[in-house]
């Protein structure tokens, strides 16, 4: 019986930390959006996030975060974005 008491404790704050995670970012008017996640092991990965309309690539690993690249969209010219017409 304390095992299934257990078991059930155990997948239901799994099942919170899946779920509830993104639910924080959108209560707070979501700035940064997650886009994409691409896993090379358990403590590294590849993060694709929007924030404010551009797409930044970060990695991810026990030690930190490091910044990548932006992305761009085809057609936008960056050199020119920050001019005004």
């Amino acid at each position: 019986m304390l095992g299934i008491v257990l078991g059930a404790l155990v997948l239901l704050l799994y099942l919170m930390k899946r779920f509830m995670r993104n639910k924080h970012a959108a209560a707070n008017g979501g700035v940064i959006k997650p886009v994409a996640t691409y896993y090379f092991s358990p403590k590294e990965r590849i993060e694709v996030v929007e924030i404010g309309g551009d797409r930044i690539v970060v990695g991810v690993a026990a030690n930190g975060l490091s910044y990548l690249t932006t992305l761009v969209a085809p057609g936008r010219d960056v050199a020119h974005d920050d001019l005004e017409p």
